[in-house]
């Protein structure tokens, strides 16, 4: 989080916030008004032609320092995408898993389906009926 506020603010230091909502902001080198925040205008100047048109007179270490903070958001975007991903695979599975031996538990009427984790047996002899 606090990177993100760093590198928000140093697009800041390369533009104009326009409209007073941080919405539009005017590119100090070339004057030209880019829609869409902070995040955009940066793409601008890093000249990456994603989602804008790329700067072409906005100094070379600006560039390269404007690349190194659109990368870097964009593989925490990816990080946080697959982690929330793996979150939801996990979900699911563990659902399957809870209803299928639910039904193995119904249909060998040994209860209505539910696993134990007390100390009297718990999830292992739960599972061992299923050997046995």
């Amino acid at each position: 989080m606090l990177l993100e506020i760093e590198q928000m603010l140093d697009g800041w230091k390369h533009g104009t916030d326009i409209q007073g909502n941080g919405k539009k902001v005017k590119c100090n080198y070339c004057s030209k008004i880019v829609s869409g925040g902070i995040f955009r205008f940066q793409y601008h100047l890093a000249g990456t032609r994603e989602d804008s048109e790329p700067c072409a007179t906005v100094p070379e270490e600006v560039k390269l320092l404007m690349m190194k903070i659109v990368v870097e958001a964009k593989e925490a975007s990816l990080k946080k995408r697959r982690l929330n991903i793996i979150g939801e695979d996990d979900e699911e599975s563990e659902e399957v898993e809870t209803n299928f031996f639910q039904r193995r538990l119904a249909s060998k009427g040994r209860g209505k389906g539910k696993m134990s984790t007390s100390s009297g047996g718990g999830v292992q002899s739960t599972l061992n009926i299923f050997y046995f």
